[in-house]
């Protein structure tokens, strides 16, 4: 079968269906759902919000990234960009108000060398702040950490953390309020494509065939499940949700993170702590590991009770960079593989798909 101009796909054939309602997938039925003349069908295997996204503390780090140029860095300015108008937009549309934290993220420094990179990378972020803290300020700042071996902190007031369940929440009444199906708690089983597997003609969700002029694969660790084009990883994460037995309000509350796990306070005392990755360990031995490097630099979380744990899988490609945005056929994207960074890349990989299916061709991605 011939590819199908643009044109003719929004003028005639205007189907498109995104498999996996997570944030990433989410996140593209929202901003595909601005154009006109599509009818946008959104599927997605879990009936809830906490199936849908799991194991996220939505710690967006974007400028304290050390990624420094090409495709890793642009993906993450575009989304730090994008996030302050995407949340106004939401709130706007669903009258609803999504839980962030706006006050940025500080990250501690626990060696020389790891400070001279910190120092370097101040140096490549010409258009954005990245302040590095002797420990006066840091104990000024944030009283509450205290470690012998901190020797620095780096503070980053443009990264973010995000609600992600309510974030997610927010896209999916956007995207219906946009008209968006959105199919709750339907599986899609296979890719019916033509003949010389070239384009994909449709789904089959719930055991019926349904035809389709463009495919989007959002599903993280699912999106195997449809293609061979794509082997991907589980990656465990661990996340715990405290109360603290003794709490002073600040106004000043950023998201903490040191030796690969983020503290990240919430109100009247709470917080959530989580690890950024972690592999091949039972889920006792997680969440005591997380506990100890918490407490570690942040000695009052000693005394707190755990409200809730999660867990869940984060999709890690194999044999290529995460995440992965790219055309499998003539009309068929990939739009996973985010690994640690789902909630972080979405609105840029929204913004990438978007494009690629507006100018029915792949985006160089660089």
């Amino acid at each position: 079968m011939r590819s199908v101009p643009s044109f003719f796909i929004f003028f005639f054939m205007s189907k498109i269906g995104i498999v996996g309602g997570g944030i990433v997938g989410a996140t593209i039925a929202y901003e595909l759902s601005k154009i006109k003349n599509l009818k946008i069908t959104l599927y997605e295997t879990n009936r809830t919000i906490e199936g849908a996204t799991s194991a996220a503390l939505g710690v967006l780090v974007g400028i304290s990234s050390h990624k420094k140029s090409g495709r890793a860095w642009q993906l993450r300015q575009e989304s730090i960009m994008a996030y302050p108008g995407l949340i106004a937009q939401l709130e706007h549309l669903t009258g609803s108000s999504i839980a962030h934290n706006s006050q940025g993220l500080v990250h501690l420094c626990f060696d020389s060398d790891s400070l001279v990179k910190w120092q370097q990378l101040q140096g490549y972020r010409k258009n954005w702040t990245l302040d590095i803290w002797n420990l006066s300020e840091l104990s000024r700042k944030c009283p509450e950490i205290a470690n012998r071996d901190i020797i620095a902190a780096v503070y980053s007031p443009s990264d973010w953390q995000i609600n992600p369940q309510e974030l997610t929440r927010a896209l999916w009444k956007a995207s219906s309020l946009n008209q968006v199906d959105l199919r709750l708690g339907q599986n899609v089983s296979k890719i019916v494509e033509s003949q010389d597997e070239k384009y994909c003609l449709g789904v089959i969700a719930n055991e019926e065939f349904e035809p389709l002029d463009y495919l989007v694969i959002a599903a993280g660790l699912g999106s195997q499940e449809l293609t061979d084009k794509i082997e991907l990883q589980p990656v465990l994460g661990q996340a715990v949700h405290l109360q603290l037995k003794e709490y002073k309000y600040r106004d000043f509350h950023p998201v903490i993170t040191g030796k690969d796990v983020h503290i990240v306070p919430q109100s009247s005392g709470e917080c959530w702590v989580g690890a950024t990755v972690e592999y091949g360990q039972s889920n006792l031995e997680l969440l005591q590991g997380v506990l100890e490097t918490a407490v570690s630099f942040c000695p009052i979380l000693a005394q707190s009770s755990i409200l809730r744990s999660w867990i869940g899988k984060r999709p890690r490609p194999t044999g290529m960079s995460a995440p992965v945005i790219k055309k499998i056929s003539e009309n068929i994207i990939l739009a996973t593989g985010h690994y640690r960074n789902g909630v972080l890349l979405a609105p840029a990989t929204a913004l990438r798909v978007k494009e690629m299916i507006l100018n029915d061709s792949e985006y160089p991605l660089g």
